[in-house]
């Protein structure tokens, strides 16, 4: 590779790493602030409704195991960003499914807690939503270096 061409690739490389560190840290801080700006979870994280559905608290209106689902989020985003820096067919693997399902829960919680209100969305809704865009760009960018890169040369 010529120097501006490997200048250009590590500085492709840097923002790739960037976007999924933006797309794990949006997904992890969503876990902390309220997922609604009114109704139901406007004044409490995701933390502290899974603390609430394991503590039995709200055991006649939600069941045990959605506590379980409300891991999905931190856990996807500790697992974006232990990645961030890799490259290579199972972590695009991993990332795709991460992100389809992250996608599915963020449109169930939206419809569950938000009724599709866009109006609705508070920090945690915001988080969540931008992380999944952020993912899906992150792989397409990911898709574009693969598919630009020259036949027989390494990946960068």
């Amino acid at each position: 590779m010529t120097g501006s061409t490997a200048a250009l690739t590590s500085t492709a490389r840097a923002a790739r790493t960037l976007l999924w560190v933006a797309v794990g840290t949006a997904w992890v801080v969503a876990w902390f602030v309220p997922w609604t700006s009114r109704g139901l979870l406007s004044t409490s994280s995701l933390q502290d409704g899974a603390r609430l559905i394991r503590s039995g608290s709200v055991s006649a209106l939600v069941p045990s195991w959605v506590a379980w689902l409300l891991l999905l989020g931190p856990v996807s985003g500790l697992v974006v960003l232990g990645s961030a820096t890799r490259d290579g067919p199972a972590v695009t693997a991993a990332r795709c499914a991460l992100l389809l399902a992250m996608a599915v829960a963020f449109v169930m919680s939206w419809y569950a807690v938000a009724e599709l209100d866009v109006g609705r969305l508070g920090p945690g809704g915001w988080l969540t939503g931008t992380g999944v865009a952020l993912g899906l760009a992150g792989l397409a960018a990911q898709r574009l270096a693969t598919r630009t890169r020259p036949r027989g040369e390494e990946r960068p």
